[in-house]
């Protein structure tokens, strides 16, 4: 029995197993009610027979538990294996994991790794498993996202509340490198092969709301790992806008990237008619690099930098009158002739005033988050490495859960999950 100078704190930890318990017992019982004693079943046209109960482990929000549930064989040999009618009505992943359970390991896993997750557990007194379990059990959440994600995707978008006041859509572009392990398999009874971990890109988009000021109502993040192509982002980042602007088609447009060619020749391709512009914050750091390499003091290059973003956010040609001054410097810095070439080459992409004044935004802020909050955060923290598949998984999972769409995606894939097991209350062996 605790006592009084223990802390309260120590008598709230004490009820954790107490729960932990309580929650256990109550699930199993609750799972044994999907459980079905019928002799004969049909499940997806084949005809089962009760082969009699039988013990298993399941994963639950509270830890493990054993239920003794009855399991049915083929009544013909039609080579569909055992079916367990708990599993199928209870919607239970991967046939092992309560919907809930599932549902929370991915969570927690989509936003760290699983060490920290086991952790994280432990000190809520949820999911008592380990790092490996949490890890296997969240990435198959993801896995299963993915095997019918176009269907899903379709749901998503279709259900997307568009609001009233929004005038304009925005959409940008970009990559994050991200390291891969592509290690080849070794042979049968071959000593495991030297690690090859090499960077590869992953495709990152997002697609915004705004209203007439340019403030974001709502934004819809994209993450893919390059697989062959970019061609599955694309895809969707397309059919997504596409889906918007059909019922709103009074929406202002533009489209925003940096200054790399192959993120620009993806929106000249994918959005033709769109105002396209080169992300404002980029060209800033290349004109306060040029700055840098003048003689100018501190001051003077912050008031100078400062004035030429004020006048490119708000006077047309801005852009084009800046590089005349560039070239008037009559200077030999690399990063003044870089500055200049990299302006003249995209003088088109940098009507920012235009913009501006349209209620639209000039930088591609939204998708720098969404390379920092779906992969860098996640994904690239010391020493970690990924397959493709296992990057992609998280990916899947933390798109969801950074577009506030966590709530509606975990309906539409957890409901799949529950099956319907038809009782034959008599059936007589075909003659």
């Amino acid at each position: 029995m605790l006592e009084p100078q223990d802390g309260f704190h120590k008598t709230e930890r004490a009820l954790i197993p107490i729960v932990e318990q309580f929650g256990r017992t109550m699930t199993a019982a609750l799972l044994s009610r999907f459980d079905m004693a019928a002799a004969t079943v049909r499940f997806d046209g084949v005809l089962y027979r009760n082969a009699g109960p039988r013990q298993k482990t399941y994963h639950t929000l509270w830890g493990k538990v054993g239920v003794r549930r009855r399991v049915f064989v083929p009544v013909h040999d039609s080579g569909s294996g055992q079916l367990v009618p708990l599993e199928r009505r209870a919607g239970l992943i991967n046939a092992r994991t309560t919907p809930a359970a599932a549902r929370a390991m991915a969570f927690v896993v989509q936003s760290v790794p699983g060490r920290e997750a086991q952790k994280l557990c432990q000190e809520l007194g949820v999911l008592p498993y380990s790092h490996d379990t949490l890890d296997k059990l969240a990435k198959g959440l993801g896995r299963l996202w993915e095997e019918d994600r176009e269907r899903y995707e379709d749901r998503l978008i279709e259900a997307l509340e568009i609001p009233e006041r929004a005038h304009g859509i925005s959409v940008a572009v970009d990559r994050v490198q991200i390291s891969v392990d592509e290690t080849p398999p070794a042979p049968a009874g071959k000593p495991a092969k030297e690690r090859v971990v090499v960077g590869r890109m992953a495709y990152c988009a997002s697609l915004t709301l705004h209203d007439k000021k340019g403030e974001p109502l709502l934004t819809r993040r994209y993450g893919r790992m390059p697989h062959e192509s970019d061609a599955l982002i694309r895809e969707q980042l397309l059919w997504d806008t596409k889906n918007i602007l059909g019922r709103r088609f009074d929406l202002d447009r533009v489209a925003l990237s940096d200054g790399g060619v192959d993120m620009q020749g993806w929106l000249d391709k994918d959005f033709p008619d769109w105002t396209k512009l080169c992300d404002f914050y980029h060209l800033s750091g290349y004109l306060g690099s040029a700055l840098g390499a003048v003689r100018l003091t501190l001051p003077e290059r912050a008031q100078r930098l400062d004035a030429w973003k004020h006048r490119l956010s708000y006077e047309q040609g801005a852009a084009k009158a800046i590089v005349g001054e560039l070239r008037g410097w009559k200077t030999r810095a690399e990063a003044v002739h870089t500055a200049i070439g990299y302006m003249a080459a995209r003088l088109g992409r940098m009507d920012y005033a235009t913009v501006h004044a349209r209620g639209l935004p000039i930088g591609s802020g939204h998708v720098e988050a969404t390379c920092k909050q779906l992969v860098t955060v996640r994904m690239k923290r010391t020493r970690q490495r990924w397959t493709v598949e296992g990057a992609q998984n998280i990916l899947n999972l933390r798109t969801l859960a950074t577009s506030d769409l966590w709530e509606k995606a975990m309906d539409i894939v957890l409901k799949k999950r529950v099956e319907h097991v038809e009782v034959l209350e008599e059936f007589r062996r075909a003659a």
